[in-house]
């Protein structure tokens, strides 16, 4: 068990640090190997957030997963992606639970739906090269497979039409972090 922290980043004036407690899902302590799970399409669970009601220094309470997803039932065409699930206390109202929100659990899932992808990517590349491809070939997996979702109240789908960096001609969260495309020699 350990303390996280979390960087809560709006724009430049408005920045704030999140401390947590964050735990492996998969580690062991002593001789017990709990790994409680929530979600019904883990494949692999790999970190646990829980944001206690009496710690002052987070806004939320809840329970947060991170994990790699089998797709489940409801999101088969998810397989193999990150999933980042969240049980919440929190209104049902726009202003706390809508993707425009400030201050409830929709601004984090406005975040994931626009961050997951460029770590999904990112992940991609670093599995092909350590499975010893070259840079260049593993970049060119990663940028083939890249693919962002509608961001949208209840489940965010993935753009079934754009799969691939080059279908978003320099307008996707990937351009946005300037990260490279191609190698340059």
């Amino acid at each position: 068990y350990a303390l996280g922290l979390q960087q809560g980043y709006i724009n430049p004036l408005m920045q704030i640090l999140l401390i947590v407690h964050t735990t492996h899902a998969n580690s062991s302590d002593g001789n017990s190997t709990e790994q409680h799970v929530a979600s019904n399409s883990c494949q692999l669970p790999i970190y646990r957030v829980i944001l206690w009601y009496n710690n002052p220094y987070h806004f939320l309470t809840a329970w947060v997963e991170a994990s790699i997803s089998t797709g489940g039932p409801s999101q088969p065409e998810k397989v193999d992606g990150v999933e980042h699930p969240m049980w919440g206390v929190s209104s049902a109202s726009p202003l706390a639970a809508g993707r425009a929100s400030l201050t409830g659990l929709g601004v984090i899932d406005s975040f994931f739906d626009y961050w997951l992808p460029v770590l999904v990517h990112e992940l991609r590349y670093s599995h092909h090269r350590m499975a010893g491809k070259s840079h260049q070939e593993a970049l060119q997996i990663a940028n083939d497979m890249y693919q962002e979702v509608h961001s949208k109240d209840g489940i965010s789908r993935p753009i079934a039409d754009k799969v691939g960096l080059d279908q978003y001609h320099g307008d996707s969260a990937y351009d946005d972090y300037g990260l490279p495309k191609q190698v340059t020699v």
